[in-house]
C-alpha cells in the first residue's frame, strides 16, 4: 500500500487538531451574590472568578457582572470536560 505525501501530511495533522479542541471551550460561572455582602463585591468576585477559572485549568476569564442576587461571568479556554458541580454556591455550565 502506498501513501502519498498529502495523505501522510493530513494524518500528521490529526493529533494537532485534536489538541486544539480541548482549549476552546467556555463555561458560564454563576454564583450567589450572598457569598459576599461587603462593600467591594466587584473586587471580591473578580479575584474569586480568576482563582476559580485558574483552578479549573482555564486559560482566561471575563470579569463577572455583579447583580443584586446573582454574579455571572465566564471561564474561557477551558478543558471540555469540567465538573459542573465543582464550585460550592455556584453553577458552572458549558457556554453553548
Amino acid at each position: 500500500m502506498k501513501f502519498s505525501a498529502a495523505t501522510v501530511l493530513a494524518m500528521a495533522a490529526v493529533p494537532a487538531l485534536a489538541g486544539d479542541v480541548r482549549g476552546n471551550s467556555g463555561y458560564i460561572l454563576s454564583c450567589s451574590r450572598s457569598m459576599y455582602k461587603g462593600g467591594n463585591a466587584q473586587s471580591y468576585f473578580n479575584d474569586f472568578y480568576k482563582k476559580t477559572c485558574q483552578n479549573a485549568d482555564c486559560g482566561d476569564m471575563s470579569p463577572p457582572a455583579v447583580g443584586a442576587e446573582v454574579v455571572s461571568g465566564r471561564c474561557l479556554e477551558c478543558p471540555i470536560d469540567l465538573d459542573t458541580n465543582s464550585v460550592p454556591n455556584c453553577q458552572l455550565l458549558p457556554d453553548s
